[in-house]
């Protein structure tokens, strides 16, 4: 699994297309535009799970002594490889730049 950071709109687009991320930008409240990235950022979670659509019930994102933590809490249990490759399952985390000023670290579990 790997997390990606991006601040602006053109490391946002950059990493979509690298990895061929697909995102439905009509499911999401917001556009991920310009003026989006002026007081947010997206975090990328890209891992190596195929095979079963794991099923996100809920998630809880924290920040904690420059420590940002991202549980998803999962219905259907993930089969994993060991390598990652482009279109695999991944989630976009959008949390606002004050929320992640201090952040030093990342990290990301599923339950």
């Amino acid at each position: 699994m790997r997390v990606f950071e991006a601040d602006t709109k053109g490391q946002f687009d950059k990493l979509v297309n690298k990895y061929k991320i697909r995102y439905d930008q009509y499911a999401y409240l917001y556009s991920f535009d310009k003026e989006f990235f002026r007081n947010n950022k997206v975090y990328i979670v890209h891992n190596n799970s195929y095979g079963a659509d794991t099923k996100i019930l809920s998630y809880s994102v924290i920040n904690e002594n420059d420590i940002i933590h991202i549980t998803f809490f999962t219905a259907i249990p993930s089969l994993q490889t060991d390598n990652i490759k482009e279109g695999y399952h991944g989630d976009l985390i959008v949390v606002s730049k004050e929320f992640a000023k201090d952040a030093k670290e990342v990290v990301v579990e599923y339950n």
